[in-house]
C-alpha cells in the first residue's frame, strides 16, 4: 500500500524538456512471486524518464515481452523504431530488492550504460527506481555532449603501474593494448574492474574514478603484499580457456571465471570463490557467489555436481550433493552431509543430514523442505516440510508438517499443522491441528484439534478431538470419540469415555468405569455407567 502511495505522489512531479531521442521501455525481468513490485518499478520508471528525462516514450504497438539481455532489447527496438530501449531485472535476495537496468542503443547495436540500485524495503522501492533513472538519463545526456571542452571535466587521467614492469592489463574485461605502465582516461564516478597479470599471476580491483584520481598501484612479489587473506589481492593462476573449466586457486577472495563460463573442476587450496560449478569442487573453502560480470548480471550461481571441503557455500540455485564439516546453501534439490550441520535459506528438496560432531550441531532451513532430514542434535525449519525429519535431541518445525517426526530422545515441537506422525520419548508438541495419524509420547499435547491417535502418559486436545486417546491421562476440549484411560476428561464427550475415572463438565454421551461424572447428564454422578437420555 505504502508503494502505491509513492507512485501517485510522482503524479505531481513534472519537468521540461525538449522530446528529441525516442524510448522504448520493456517490462523488467522478475520472478512470479516479484510480479506486483516489478509492475510497480515499471510504472516508477515510466513516469520519472517522461518527467525527467529529454527522452520521448513510445507507446508500444504490440504488448511487449519482459526483458533483460541485448537481443531481446535490440529486436523489441527496431520494430518499434526507438532510438534507444531500456531493459531490466528485479530480484530479491534475503529481505532486499536489487534493480538491475540497461540503456540499448539501437543504432549502435550496444549497451550504452548499465545502472543498479537496492532497495532494503518493499516501500524504497520508488526511491531505488527514481535513482536508476536519474543515473541512466544523466549519463547518457552527458555522453550526448561529445569531445568538447566540457567533456574534460567528468573525465581523469591515471596510471596504472605495476611492480616489476611488464603486466598485460584487462579494463572491464577487456584486454587493453601495451604492458604497463600505461596512462588512461576514464569517465568520473563510473566503476571500473581492472585486472593485471605477470609470470602467471593475477592481481585485480574494483575502483571508482574520483577528482584528481591516484595512479594504480600492484605488486607481484608475494612475500611482499600483505597477508595472503588481504581483499583485494588474489593468489591464483591466471584464467585461461583451461582455467575457465578446469580451476586451481590457493587463495581466491574474488571470482576469476568473469565470463559466467561454468566450472567442470576446482580446487582451492584455502579458498576460492567462483560463479558456476557444473562438475566437482574440491578445497578448504568452496564457495559458489554472486560476485558482478562483465554485462553488470548478478543472478544466484548455479551449482550442478559435487562440493568436497572444510565449508561448502552454495549462494544460488544447488542440485548435486554437498559434504563438509558445514554446508551453506540457498535454494537446493541435492544431498547434504555436514559433520558438524547444515544452513539453507530457501527451499530444500533431498536429503539433508548432520552428523552432529559438535554440541552446537543443527541443520536449520529457513523455506519449505521435502526429503529426509538427520540431526545427531536438532533440526529447525522455519517452513513447510514434507518427508521424515530424525533428532537426537529435538526438532522444531514452524510450518506445515507432512509425514513422519520422530526424536529419539526429547521432543518434537511443530507450529503449524501436522499431518502424521510423531515418535518421541517425553513430548510431542503440535501447536495447531493435529490431523496425523499418531502421537506417542509420555506426553502428547495439540493445542487445537486433534483427528488420529494420541497414546501417552498424558493426552492433551485443546479443542475438538475426533480421533482417539489411549493413556494414563486423556484431556480434551471437546471429545467426539474415544477416550481409554485411568481418568478421562472433557469439557463435554458426544463419545465414550472407558476409563477409571471418567469426567465431563458438560454432558457425556457414554461413560464407563468406576466413578463417572458428567455435570449436565440428567444423574451427573454414577458408578459402572453414565450416559445422556
Amino acid at each position: 500500500m505504502k508503494l502505491f502511495l509513492l507512485f501517485f505522489g510522482f503524479l505531481f512531479s513534472t519537468g521540461l524538456f525538449s522530446k528529441d531521442k525516442t524510448l522504448l521501455i520493456l517490462p523488467f525481468v522478475s520472478e512470479a512471486s516479484l510480479s506486483k513490485e516489478a509492475i510497480i518499478v515499471n510504472e516508477f520508471v515510466h513516469l520519472d524518464f517522461e518527467s525527467k528525462s529529454s527522452y520521448k516514450l513510445i507507446k508500444p504497438r504490440n504488448k511487449q515481452a519482459a526483458c533483460f539481455e541485448l537481443d531481446c532489447g535490440l529486436k523489441a527496438g527496431e520494430k518499434e523504431n526507438a532510438d534507444y530501449v531500456l531493459t531490466g531485472s528485479l530480484r530479491k535476495l534475503g529481505s532486499s530488492y536489487f534493480l538491475m537496468a540497461r540503456l540499448i542503443d539501437i543504432q549502435k547495436k550496444e549497451v550504452v550504460h548499465s545502472n543498479r540500485g537496492e532497495a532494503k524495503t518493499e516501500e524504497e522501492l520508488g526511491r531505488a527506481s527514481s535513482k536508476l533513472v536519474q543515473n541512466l538519463s544523466h549519463s547518457n545526456q552527458k555522453e550526448e555532449i561529445g569531445d568538447d571542452a566540457d567533456n574534460s571535466i567528468k573525465q581523469e587521467s591515471f596510471q596504472i603501474k605495476t611492480e616489476p614492469e611488464g603486466a598485460e592489463i584487462w579494463l572491464n574485461y577487456k584486454k587493453q593494448e601495451g604492458l604497463s605502465p600505461k596512462e588512461f582516461t576514464l569517465k568520473r564516478n563510473e566503476e571500473y574492474h581492472i585486472r593485471v597479470k605477470k609470470d602467471g599471476m593475477i592481481r585485480e580491483r574494483v575502483i571508482r574514478v574520483k577528482k584528481k584520481q591516484e595512479d594504480i598501484s600492484f605488486s607481484f612479489n608475494i612475500s611482499e603484499t600483505s597477508i595472503l587473506w588481504e581483499g583485494e589481492k588474489n593468489f591464483s593462476p591466471n584464467p585461461s580457456p583451461i582455467s575457465e573449466r578446469f580451476g586451481f586457486s590457493f587463495f581466491q577472495p574474488i571470482s576469476i571465471n568473469d565470463t559466467g563460463t561454468p566450472k567442470y573442476f576446482q580446487f582451492n587450496m584455502i579458498y576460492g570463490q567462483n560463479r558456476d560449478l557444473f562438475g566437482f569442487g574440491l578445497g578448504g573453502i568452496n564457495r559458489n557467489a554472486v560476485p558482478e560480470l562483465s554485462d553488470k548480471s548478478t543472478r544466484p550461481s548455479i551449482i550442478r555436481g559435487t562440493q568436497l571441503g572444510f565449508i561448502n557455500i552454495g549462494g544460488g540455485e544447488l542440485t548435486g550433493l554437498q559434504l563438509s564439516l558445514f554446508n551453506i546453501s540457498t535454494k537446493a534439490k541435492a544431498f547434504q552431509l555436514g559433520l558438524i550441520g547444515n544452513w539453507n535459506t530457501e527451499d530444500f528438496t533431498g536429503a539433508q543430514i548432520g552428523l552432529g560432531l559438535s554440541l552446537v550441531s543443527v541443520n536449520k532451513n529457513f523455506g519449505n523442505f521435502s526429503g529426509f532430514q538427520w540431526g545427531t542434535f536438532i533440526n529447525i525449519n522455519e517452513m513447510d516440510f514434507k518427508g521424515m525429519q530424525v533428532g537426537g535431541l529435538m526438532n522444531v518445525n514452524n510450518g506445515e508438517h507432512s509425514g513422519l517426526q520422530m526424536s529419539l530422545l526429547v521432543a518434537n515441537m511443530n507450529n503449524g499443522v501436522h499431518r502424521g506422525i510423531q515418535l518421541a520419548p517425553l513430548l510431542n508438541y503440535s501447536k495447531e491441528n493435529f490431523e496425523g495419524l499418531m502421537q506417542l509420547s509420555s506426553f502428547n499435547y495439540s493445542a487445537k484439534d486433534s483427528s488420529g491417535l494420541q497414546l501417552g502418559l498424558i493426552n492433551r486436545t485443546g479443542a475438538n478431538m475426533n480421533g482417539m486417546q489411549f493413556g494414563g491421562v486423556n484431556l480434551a476440549g471437546v471429545s467426539l470419540s474415544l477416550q481409554f484411560g485411568f481418568l478421562n476428561r472433557a469439557e463435554s464427550s458426544k463419545g465414550w469415555q472407558l476409563g477409571v475415572i471418567n469426567y465431563s463438565k458438560g454432558k457425556a454421551k457414554l461413560q464407563i468405569g468406576i466413578l463417572n461424572i458428567a455435570k449436565e447428564n440428567r444423574i451427573p454422578i454414577l458408578p459402572i455407567v453414565n450416559f445422556d437420555f
